[in-house]
């Protein structure tokens, strides 16, 4: 990030996001959409965004969409982002035994090569697909070199979320 960008955070809930970012960087835009009115956002529909952000993060949302809503909402969030500009997207891992399903509001799973696919019909370029990990060492040990095997069998993925990068070439 350069001083004068923007960036657009797509369902911010409580923007502590928002804190961390330009406690780093102070002289960063930062903007947010949420649908949720009983806190303070910038925009409360993305129809009303009319400006363009160099970033747009979209964390743990399009999984709460119907399928072709999320598209839908990914060909928005292109037209508002500036030519070079990046956009991160995260969902959690339909993978993990249980992350997905934990919450009752989630609508559409995406695997890897779906929120990859879904980026790219939106007209983005896919730099990076990600998963995220972090556990205790000693399962960590287990899960990664023991029970392998086994996992890749079941098809059982404990990354409790993927994270794609796309940009806007």
């Amino acid at each position: 990030m350069v001083d004068g960008d923007s960036i657009l955070d797509v369902g911010a809930s409580d923007r502590s996001l928002g804190d961390k970012i330009t406690a780093r960087y102070p002289s960063i835009t930062y903007k947010t959409m949420d649908i949720d009115k009983t806190r303070t956002h910038d925009y409360y529909s993305l129809d009303d965004v009319s400006e363009s952000f160099n970033m747009i993060i979209l964390s743990e949302v399009i999984e709460h969409l119907e399928f072709a809503d999320g598209i839908s909402m990914l060909g928005r969030l292109f037209e508002l982002l500036k030519r070079g500009g990046r956009i991160i997207v995260s969902t959690p891992n339909l993978h993990h035994p249980n992350r997905y399903w934990w919450d009752t509001d989630h609508k559409t799973p995406y695997r890897y090569d779906v929120l990859g696919a879904a980026l790219l019909s939106a007209g983005f370029t896919v730099d990076r697909i990600f998963r995220t990990y972090n556990d205790q060492i000693f399962r960590r040990f287990i899960r990664m070199y023991i029970a392998l095997h086994l996992h890749r069998y079941l098809d059982i993925d404990f990354a409790k979320s993927i994270i794609a990068v796309a940009s806007k070439r």
